[in-house]
């Protein structure tokens, strides 16, 4: 979206693998654990390339061991943690003109700051002008409340961090969940879980819908979890803006439909007049739609991270493309929007040389 062309990729999910390589037939992608790939440098010559053709190294080592609500395994202890090191291998055997990686907020006060704080030494010593900008996908046009880390090098010292577009600090308003996914989608009832394949409900409600929708004929993943009676009762005593946890608090809940709720995330029913709240493990948190007593669908939470309607999810031919998998990709993915302002200004930088 921001004009780079992705000629190689690294992936060790097969789901991501196939969802990636099926929406981007130009990319060639590695599936393999990174920490097996020998030599970079071998690979860009099996490709032809050398380092003056890469332009960025991008990347998003998985977060599950510093995110604050990861309770189980945020430790150093956590094997993921390592990959870190894996992209600073990376980046430094291949030696663009700029890297990116991106994560969770949490990544910033694990070990009391000492982690990231080794990160950018590391990054440093390998010639790197560096900016650690802390985002909020809502700023630039996504419908959600999302913060997230990005570290940013660049071989000058001509990186800015993107100018908000949205909120107090933008010229526009907020994206909400409305402009995004109510009025065209069909809805779904209160059980149905929708097709894999359906046709549009209305035309498009908001800019935003017309921006997403593109020249898609079709809504495709408008699909989501089949819910139990009980659950679906639950979800029926839930307003806007409300979670599970207020009714609870509030005394507003049946007794025979309270069960043990952590925190006020889970089961909470989005406001359409507001940006979402985070979509990560969706399913999981029980993200309940607005007016419909469901959870999202797919292309709902595809939408709220701010994928265009034609990116398709459905993993065919990984892990019996299962709904639960498309969920965990869509939530773990950083909205493009969001990835679109802070590559257009790493081009911008690299263009100026």
């Amino acid at each position: 979206m921001a004009g780079f062309d992705i000629p190689m990729g690294v992936e060790n999910s097969i789901d991501a693998y196939f969802v990636y390589t099926f929406n981007h037939r130009r990319t060639m992608v590695l599936l393999q654990d990174i920490r097996k790939i020998r030599s970079f440098k071998y690979i860009l010559n099996k490709m032809r390339l050398n380092k003056n053709d890469i332009d960025v190294v991008a990347g998003g080592p998985p977060c599950q061991g510093f995110s604050i609500a990861n309770t189980k395994t945020r430790n150093p202890k956590n094997i993921n943690n390592k990959l870190v090191s894996e992209f600073i291998r990376a980046v430094h055997e291949i030696s663009p003109k700029a890297f990116l990686m991106e994560n969770v907020m949490g990544i910033a006060s694990f070990e009391g700051g000492k982690f990231l704080e080794q990160t950018l030494s590391q990054f440093d010593r390998l010639g790197y002008s560096l900016k650690v900008l802390r985002l909020n996908a809502a700023e630039y046009g996504v419908p959600q409340n999302r913060k997230r880390i990005f570290i940013v090098g660049t071989t000058s010292d001509n990186f800015k961090a993107p100018t908000p577009t949205h909120g107090k600090n933008g010229k526009k308003s907020f994206v909400t969940v409305g402009d995004a996914i109510m009025g065209d989608l069909p809805p779904l009832g209160n059980s149905a879980v929708g097709e894999s394949i359906m046709e549009y409900a209305g035309e498009p409600n908001s800019l935003y819908q017309k921006r997403i929708r593109g020249t898609c004929s079709r809504v495709y993943d408008h699909v989501t979890t089949r819910n139990s009676k009980k659950v679906i009762e639950r979800i029926a005593h839930i307003g806007p803006g409300e979670s599970l946890h207020d009714l609870i608090d509030k005394g507003e809940l049946p007794q025979e439909l309270v069960i043990k709720v952590d925190h006020k995330s889970v089961y909470r029913r989005l406001d359409p007049t507001k940006p979402s709240v985070t979509v990560a493990n969706y399913r999981k948190a029980m993200l309940i739609h607005p007016t419909e007593n469901r959870l999202l669908t797919v292309r709902e939470a595809a939408r709220l991270q701010s994928f265009p309607d034609n990116y398709r999810f459905t993993a065919r031919y990984a892990t019996n493309g299962l709904i639960s998998h498309m969920q965990q990709l869509v939530g773990n993915a950083v909205p493009p929007l969001l990835a679109k302002a802070v590559g257009m200004q790493l081009k911008r930088v690299i263009k100026r040389g």
